[in-house]
């Protein structure tokens, strides 16, 4: 047996003291403890496995449940409706091509007594949403969530008639935005138009063709003057929001529908059981005829009762209906009423009665005020007056326009609305009639080229051309004769991105880079469209190779791809490729 020495010892004798564990047993209790820790950790692994699959289980048998308890409820279907709902208040509702996206926190809710900044369609949906989550909620709040058992049901139930109110809130945003958009708000319908002609003559020069709309519509031929015309245009530029808000109503009817269902079959079962418990006394021998008779006439009581409480219920139920629909009248009844009385003056002038249609049209905008913001009301009224010999006046010199530019002789056109812009400088129909007829006097005379090649290359420019952009003394239509009437649109309207676009193509085919890359900059300022941006940067990048900067024009052409999601810009990619 080997005798260790004491370790003081073996220090005092000038030996290496010797290490606890050092031995065979202790390295196999080394190595024992060393395996202790992954087990431990191999253990602690699975365990965490384990309750994360339980904890798993247990969310989904939850979620479960309330999802059986909110169907058995009534409550599943507006919950659903709140959600499509939260989704539309996120998304665009009108989406002008290369121009502008309407958002519903940027469209105010007017409905012919006045528009107000504070509600929109936003705010409304969302509210629209919480009431729509917040009224099955609170029909819930007595039901135990914790102690619910799988496959129990909730012991109170949404009626018919509260489905049908939730059905209601869910139709309320999208009803008020049809109704705004085909009655009441003339100004928001005309300011679309004008966008969307400005988007069909940009994409005539945008060099490449863009997705096709949902209809095909003309430049300068673009009207919102009768119902279907706006509903075309409401259908031309709708985004998701709107059709979102319409999808949320299909949940509400189907728990319409479903609670009409349950409520239907409680009473066939209700009076199942009782012809049952009557015939059972009937023909029980141990129950005397008076007891039957009795059994009888409790039962004829019961539905007696229930009847007459249902007839009371019905009698207040068409009372709110009627005072419902009474006060609906008076609110929502004011613009289609004018509308009407315009379409009856439109019929007594096609039946040449010119007196009775003024009269109606006067009518009309007593009715509708807001169409005072309608070009094409005020055209229709100016033909009446002249057709009665008046030959002044805004409404007639509106229609004096109007038949002019259809014509083509867009001088005389000009010299009627420089009139009438002396006359009404701040008139939103006048400075919409004059900017069609200075978007049409610059059509016709630009050289920029056309999309679809008809066009193909502008006509060459003289050397000299770039010294009389800016020189008054000097003609301008050494560059391009459409310049002078774009001055005119930035008059009309600073921020026109069709006059930025178009001045910036003339002023790059001049080889004035820098001034062509100063209303492209403007035309991805005031432009969120990607379509738009797209190219705005891609005729910048043309900018800065005209100016010797190859690289900031690659990197630009790239950003310009990367905008281009329906892969339309052939321009840019062409570009990058080398191919320009």
């Amino acid at each position: 047996m080997a005798v260790t020495a004491h370790p003081q010892r073996q220090r005092a004798s000038g030996l290496p003291a010797r290490q606890p564990g050092s031995g065979a047993r202790g390295k196999v209790v080394a190595a024992r403890g060393r395996a202790r820790p992954a087990a431990r950790r191999i253990k602690t692994v699975e365990e965490r496995a384990f309750v994360q699959w339980r904890a798993t289980t247990r969310f989904g048998v939850g979620a479960w449940r309330v999802a059986v308890a909110l169907t058995r409820a009534g409550a599943l279907w507006p919950t659903l409706a709140a959600g499509v709902l939260l989704a539309a208040s996120l998304n665009s509702w009108l989406i002008v091509p290369l121009e502008q996206v309407y958002g519903p926190w940027g469209l105010a809710v007017n409905i012919g007594w006045g528009e107000t900044s504070l509600i929109s369609y936003g705010l409304l949906t969302v509210v629209a949403a919480l009431a729509l989550l917040a009224i099955p909620l609170w029909n819930l709040r007595s039901l135990n969530w914790r102690e619910l058992p799988q496959g129990a049901a909730p012991t109170r139930r949404l009626t018919t008639g509260a489905q049908v109110g939730l059905l209601l809130i869910a139709l309320a945003p999208v009803a008020l935005f049809l109704f705004q958009m085909l009655f009441v708000d003339m100004r928001l319908l005309e300011t679309l138009a004008k966008q969307e002609n400005d988007y069909l003559l940009i994409a005539l020069h945008l060099g490449y063709s863009l997705d096709s709309q949902r209809f095909k519509m003309i430049p300068f031929l673009i009207t919102v003057g009768t119902p279907q015309d706006r509903m075309a245009m409401l259908l031309q530029l709708a985004g998701f929001g709107p059709e979102l808000a319409l999808l949320a109503v299909l949940p509400s009817l189907v728990g319409v529908y479903l609670a009409w269902r349950a409520a239907h079959d409680e009473r066939r079962m209700w009076l199942a059981q009782a012809l049952k418990g009557a015939n059972g006394a009937a023909l029980d021998d141990d129950i005397d005829e008076s007891e039957d008779a009795d059994a009888l006439e409790d039962i004829a009581d019961s539905l007696e009762t229930t009847t007459d409480r249902q007839r009371l219920m019905w009698r207040w139920r068409v009372a709110l209906i009627a005072a419902a629909v009474l006060v609906g009248l008076i609110i929502f009844g004011r613009a289609p009423a004018g509308l009407l009385f315009e379409y009856l003056g439109s019929q007594s002038f096609a039946s040449g009665d010119y007196v009775g249609a003024l009269n109606w049209y006067s009518s009309a905008q007593t009715l509708t005020p807001t169409l005072d913001d309608s070009l094409a009301f005020h055209t229709m009224r100016g033909e009446a007056q002249y057709e009665l010999g008046q030959r002044s006046g805004m409404d007639v010199d509106l229609y004096l326009s109007d038949q002019y530019r259809l014509l083509g002789s867009l001088d005389q056109a000009w010299q009627v609305d420089q009139t009438l812009y002396a006359l009404y400088p701040h008139t939103p129909v006048v400075i919409h009639e004059m900017m069609l007829t200075v978007e049409a006097q610059a059509e016709l005379n630009t050289r920029v080229p056309y999309t679809n090649g008809s066009d193909a290359s502008p006509a060459p420019l003289r050397q000299d051309a770039l010294h009389t952009i800016h020189d008054a003394n000097k003609s301008v239509t050494a560059v391009d004769q459409a310049l002078p009437w774009l001055n005119e649109l930035f008059t009309l309207d600073p921020n026109n991105v069709y006059a930025h676009y178009l001045r910036g193509r003339i002023y790059l085919a001049a080889r004035a880079y820098s001034l062509a890359a100063s209303d492209f900059q403007s035309v991805v300022f005031l432009s969120h469209d990607d379509d738009m941006l797209s190219a705005a940067y891609t005729y910048l990048a043309f900018c800065d190779a005209g100016q010797g900067d190859l690289v900031n024009e690659r990197l630009l052409l790239l950003h310009a791809v990367e905008l281009d999601y329906g892969y339309n810009n052939n321009t840019a990619r062409e570009a990058l490729s080398g191919l320009h």
